[in-house]
């Protein structure tokens, strides 16, 4: 008679992750996903779906620095900068004082938010760390422009 396979079970995966997040040992862990799931499994089966869960997460959470929290970031700039554009256009077509003031405040409310993006988003430090490597490289380059002029002065 074969074992069954829980594999990939959300349920299972869930009481592993309540297990680990109650730092249960191996042996009260596999009693708790046997009385609250129904699931029988041994400590050794239990160790090896904790390990891949650790490493799923890991994962994931790389993922989420490298790919996801970028992206948020520059769409989130985006969309400020598009409410931004739209209350310029009401401070200059409103002829109401009281209006054109709420848009003015606004405005500065929008750019306070969108400054800690600017300001903590790992987008930016990549783009600083770049733009600092071409600005290195352009001051090599006008080194080696002076170069070439010295030579041209030779012949």
């Amino acid at each position: 008679m074969s074992r069954p396979r829980y594999g990939n079970n959300p349920e299972l995966v869930a009481l592993v992750r309540s297990c680990m997040r109650d730092r249960l040992t191996y042996a009260a862990a596999v009693l708790r996903i046997r009385d609250e799931g129904g699931f029988e499994i041994t400590k050794k089966k239990y160790q090896r779906m904790k390990s891949k869960i650790k490493k799923l997460d890991q994962n994931r959470l790389e993922h989420l620095a490298t790919v996801e929290y970028p992206r948020f970031t520059i769409d989130t700039i985006e969309v400020g900068k598009k409410v931004e554009d739209a209350l310029l256009d009401i401070v200059e077509k409103t002829k109401n004082d009281w209006v054109k003031i709420s848009a003015l405040d606004s405005i500065m409310k929008n750019r306070k938010e969108l400054a800690q993006f600017y300001d903590s988003s790992p987008v930016m430090a990549e783009l600083s760390k770049k733009l600092q490597h071409e600005n290195e490289y352009d001051l090599k380059k006008e080194s080696n422009d002076l170069e070439e002029h010295r030579e041209a002065d030779k012949k």
